[in-house]
């Protein structure tokens, strides 16, 4: 999608710029002309919102697959590997409003997983 700048210069070379200049800013044609650019702009926010938050999304599931292949190797068991990866995931994604209590469960669980993985292979 074009950013501002390039949408501003498109419509200055097709000359709406200069008819919209025309208009008072409170006339009919010119609030709704201001309407559309505005809902435009809405539109195209939320799109590149969209596109934002699929990435980090896929890019956090990437990152979360590795981790698991990552314990697997080391020879985690199903169990443990939920409580190491619930962990990453408190540590990962952070919430201000109980980023101290997350932070605080994610290392019971990873102590929790740790004990479990020793008393299993000793």
């Amino acid at each position: 999608m074009a950013n501002r700048r390039e949408r501003r210069w498109a419509l200055k070379q097709r000359g709406f710029l200069k008819i919209k200049n025309m208009y008072n800013r409170f006339s009919p044609i010119a609030v709704q002309w201001y309407s559309t650019r505005a809902e435009e702009g809405r539109m195209i926010h939320n799109n590149n919102t969209e596109a934002v938050e699929k990435a980090q999304y896929d890019s956090l599931l990437n990152r979360e697959q590795k981790q698991r292949e990552l314990y697997t190797e080391l020879g985690y068991n199903e169990a443990e590997l939920e409580m190491v990866l619930e962990a990453w995931r408190l540590t990962t994604v952070k919430n201000p409003e109980s980023r101290r209590a997350d932070k605080k469960e994610a290392r019971r669980l990873q102590k929790e997983a740790q004990a479990s993985f020793l008393a299993r292979t000793k």
